[in-house]
């Protein structure tokens, strides 16, 4: 059957199931938040990330699902701990980030595309960009 597990102010803007494990499903929103739920077995509301001034544009789950980055039209990108809630990190950018993803190798790096065309290569350890690509037109998910 149906279940409603969360309630949105507003738009559902992405849905992503976890890596590995598909009873982990998140879903971002133009309200700025992302909602952690379970899917399957006990559908219910785990988590909601708060932090995000504006419309989450898009998100990615690291391989372990233990962390999440989300893009947003605030101009940044976060790090996100999925168990605690916990923003760990916050990456300014500047423009609007349009959509981000991790490195499949390399949990330690995410790739960002901006609305100026700019693909930004990031290290989350130091927050610092280690390689701009400016693609000139916007990049979006």
């Amino acid at each position: 059957g149906m279940h409603h597990i969360f309630a949105h102010n507003k738009s559902v803007t992405r849905i992503k199931f976890a890596h590995e494990n598909k009873d982990l499903i998140a879903f971002s929103s133009f309200d700025g938040t992302i909602s952690i739920c379970s899917s399957f077995f006990k559908p219910e509301l785990l988590i909601i990330l708060q932090g995000h001034s504006g419309s989450v544009t898009d998100f990615d789950w690291s391989l372990s699902n233990e962390f999440m980055i989300s893009s947003s039209i605030d101009r940044t990108v976060r790090l996100w701990n999925t168990k605690t809630g916990v923003c760990m990190r916050q990456v300014q950018h500047d423009v609007t980030c349009h959509s981000c993803i991790f490195h499949p190798l390399n949990n330690n790096l995410f790739v960002s595309g901006t609305a100026n065309g700019t693909l930004n290569v990031v290290n989350i350890s130091t927050g610092k960009s280690i390689f701009k690509l400016n693609l000139h037109y916007s990049i979006s998910t």
